[in-house]
């Protein structure tokens, strides 16, 4: 059936996750309109037909041309397997009888390649089980997993699919209480000797990688269940930095104990406890460290001198106080980016305790950051804290 292409690879490029950027609802409405104004799309070839998940018409295009199940189309020249596992359309209704997984049990049956997979600009390999599962920066409202997305995994798995996924991983990983897309990977072959396979040459090893984001993050359960594994809990981060160091410099005690527990290097300096003590809220423990070395500020980087700006943002008052205490600079700058002060912290994430605290200790409420000139009453509107923004306002000192 002819077809204007551009109407073709319209539907097709709407219809689907693309990983670049514009993945939203509102795209895929996109596609469901030009489905009710073209309503023979399905019939145009084997590619949309795998997008709308039709088994019977897939299977009728097959068997009428047996190559097509490797035909490329479309704005990514993708063959039709991708097409179905990052197609989220996911129409129900008596004008289409789709059926996903019996579609890709045709494609499979037919020869299409369980790896079947595409480069991104970036150089991320999105394999046909990264689109059957979705998720990723977008979060899981704009980059949802496809309605049937892991048993489309596993019979890729299954049928020979590689388990070291690594952008599927990475896409799962940032989703905090879900575990569903490691254990799946682990169950059909992941292994602690594999690398991940967007950087080939660097050697990072995939549950490696996992762990220094779990750590980074402190996820305990999630540390654990990696170092069951196989992780390794003496890897460092890119900086050089070890894992139980940067567990101890969070305050993630139980992290650091696993790590402990599974061999890792106990390298921890003063810096590291007192930066602990901090995100715990262990005042006490913050003023042992500074009587311990009363220099313990100039031993600082000037990045490190952020813990602050930290605190004024998530961190609680008490905290704040003591830094100020021991003599942490009000109005220290960041040395890089925006270069807010504290009180540009709290004032964006809508901390009045803490922005009052700040202003008493004589932070200055006209200060600049250096890319939009913006002052902390300006950046509290910006973030929709109006009356933090009319509080600073009002505040009668500068």
């Amino acid at each position: 059936m002819q077809r204007d292409p551009r109407i073709v690879s319209q539907f097709l490029d709407a219809a689907c996750l693309r990983y670049d950027g514009h993945d939203c609802p509102e795209t895929r409405q996109i596609a469901k309109q030009l489905l009710q104004e073209h309503p023979d799309l399905p019939a145009v070839d084997i590619n949309t037909a795998a997008c709308l998940a039709l088994p019977q018409t897939v299977r009728a295009m097959l068997a009428k041309q047996p190559n097509a199940v490797h035909q490329t189309s479309g704005p990514r020249d993708w063959p039709p397997l991708l097409y179905l596992t990052y197609s989220r359309l996911n129409i129900h209704n008596e004008t289409f009888s789709s059926d996903p997984r019996e579609t890709l049990e045709i494609l499979l049956q037919a020869g299409a390649d369980p790896n079947s997979a595409y480069t991104s600009e970036h150089h991320c390999i999105f394999t046909a089980v990264t689109g059957a599962l979705g998720n990723g920066e977008g979060g899981l409202l704009k980059q949802p997993p496809h309605p049937h997305g892991f048993e489309l995994a596993e019979r890729l798995l299954s049928a020979g699919a590689e388990p070291n996924d690594s952008q599927a991983l990475y896409n799962w990983m940032q989703t905090h209480d879900d575990e569903r897309c490691l254990e799946l990977c682990l169950r059909h072959g992941l292994r602690a000797e594999h690398t991940l396979n967007w950087e080939p040459d660097r050697d990072i090893h995939t549950l490696d990688y996992l762990l220094t984001y779990a750590v980074s993050n402190g996820l305990t359960e999630r540390c654990r269940f990696l170092l069951q594994h196989g992780a390794d809990a003496s890897v460092c981060r890119e900086d050089g930095i070890t894992l139980y160091r940067i567990a101890v410099r969070y305050g993630y005690d139980a992290v650091a104990t696993l790590l402990s527990a599974a061999g890792a290097t106990l390298d921890i300096t003063l810096c590291d406890r007192f930066f602990g003590a901090c995100f715990r809220g262990d005042t006490d423990y913050i003023k042992e460290c500074h009587q311990e070395n009363p220099g313990l500020i100039n031993d600082l980087s000037a990045n490190d001198r952020t813990i602050l700006h930290q605190v004024a943002a998530k961190g609680s008052p008490e905290v704040v106080t003591a830094l100020l205490e021991i003599g942490f600079n009000v109005n220290e700058r960041e040395p890089s980016g925006y270069q807010h002060t504290p009180l540009h912290k709290a004032a964006m994430h809508g901390r009045h305790d803490i922005v009052e605290l700040l202003l008493q200790r004589g932070a200055d409420r006209t200060a600049l950051d250096t890319t939009y000139q913006g002052t902390p009453r300006e950046w509290a509107k910006h973030h929709g804290h109006e009356l933090l923004a009319a509080f600073i306002a009002a505040w009668p000192h500068p």
